[in-house]
């Protein structure tokens, strides 16, 4: 009895032991890692990024991942950008709101930029203080596309969407020559997935032109220009796409692709992503292609990246869920109908040269309707005009 009580004693000192060992590890904190997604004007889809931190969550249960969408204005300064970052390990955000992150690329931990072949110029933009670093990670681009319809296209005895400006325009005059009466080549998709700013914009690059010889004729070289010169020509090149005879009083827009396909026009511009986002039904009545250029392509986009505050708690395991997203970048660009920000691509409807450069839209300041119009008609001298162009209309063509 007595050695089988001492066995008993052992047993429920060995069973307490264990009990008591088990409480400990669970009680053990897990280490947190928290995830701010900066939406601005929804360019971002929240739920598809927090189910990916779910989705780490569960593979690292180590981890306690935390994914928050904030809302940040349209034109906010870096300070408030970072008030929204207090708290993150990693923050994941739109190209519009890379205006005011670039002012102080201090503010973020740089990353290795060595893992993919980002697109050009894209590397620039985001490219780090250090030698192979970046102060954010690209994800995902969304290219600005000419959708034209098929229909037009096969009235007009081709077999392909036109590649250069004379055949759109060609197009064009078969299309309002039919007999269905006169009415806008291009509709523009205004204050949507994309304004007629980044519409302007992609036509100016692919055209060569910079704010100073918009107003001149399209046959002389470009040159540096008075600047009292009066802007007469501004930006009538795109009149003449709208078959308008008189001064122009209102943009032919509409509000969304799905829109556009109820009108008569035959081309308009739009986001890959919005192509993307259309039913199957809808897309095969459209010729998707790069917007037209004569010399070296310069592709209008917008991107989504992250990066990792120099704020953030715990900056390695912030660098190891952006290696994570980074290894993922196919089906998260997949999944939100744009394309991986690595370089080149297979697959895709726009035939982009290697020499390719792609322009980032880093804010989404747009100029006043009555001041588009203004300037269409060419009623603005450059200088009225500057003040609207530098942040609605002119991105930097990079030297190209």
């Amino acid at each position: 009895m007595k050695q089988s009580h001492i066995l008993g004693v052992v047993v429920v000192v060995f069973i307490l032991f264990v009990f008591f060992f088990l409480i400990k590890k669970e009680e053990q904190p897990k280490e947190r890692l928290n995830v701010i997604i900066l939406n601005c004007a929804d360019e971002l889809k929240g739920d598809l990024f927090r189910q990916t931190a779910q989705d780490y969550a569960k593979a690292h249960p180590d981890l306690i991942v935390g994914a928050t969408v904030e809302t940040v204005e349209p034109g906010a300064s870096l300070s408030e950008i970072l008030e929204h970052l207090k708290e993150a390990d990693v923050a994941l955000f739109p190209s519009v709101l890379n205006g005011a992150c670039r002012t102080r690329l201090e503010s973020f931990y740089p990353l290795s930029a060595t893992e993919a072949v980002i697109p050009p110029l894209l590397d620039t933009a985001y490219a780090g203080q250090q030698a192979d670093t970046c102060w954010a990670a690209p994800l995902m681009i969304d290219p600005m596309v000419m959708v034209t319809k098929k229909t037009a296209v096969q009235s007009s005895g081709e077999e392909k969407p036109p590649s250069t400006w004379p055949k759109v325009e060609l197009m064009g005059g078969l299309a309002v020559s039919t007999g269905n009466g006169s009415y806008p080549l291009f509709r523009f998709i205004w204050r949507g997935g994309c304004g007629l700013t980044d519409s302007i914009a992609a036509h100016q690059l692919a055209l060569g032109y910079d704010k100073f010889s918009l107003h001149k004729d399209i046959e002389k070289p470009r040159e540096v220009w008075d600047e009292s010169t009066v802007l007469t020509r501004g930006l009538k090149v795109f009149k003449q796409f709208m078959d308008e005879e008189n001064p122009i009083e209102k943009i032919p827009d509409v509000k969304t692709l799905e829109a556009f396909l109820e009108t008569k026009s035959i081309i308009t511009f739009a986001r890959y992503s919005a192509y993307r986002s259309l039913p199957e039904s809808m897309r095969d009545q459209v010729f998707v292609t790069s917007i037209p250029s004569p010399d070296k392509m310069s592709v209008i986009c917008y991107a989504a990246a992250a990066a990792v505050p120099i704020t953030a708690g715990n900056p390695e395991r912030a660098k190891e869920f952006i290696h994570n997203l980074l290894s993922k970048q196919d089906s998260l660009s997949e999944s939100h109908g744009c394309l991986p920000a690595r370089w080149p691509w297979e697959g895709v409807p726009m035939n982009y040269p290697s020499d390719t450069v792609f322009i980032l839209r880093e804010n989404l300041l747009s100029a006043p309707d009555n001041i588009v119009i203004d300037v269409l008609n060419g009623n603005l001298d450059i200088l009225e005009f500057d003040q609207y162009w530098k942040p609605g209309f002119f991105f930097s063509a990079g030297n190209v």
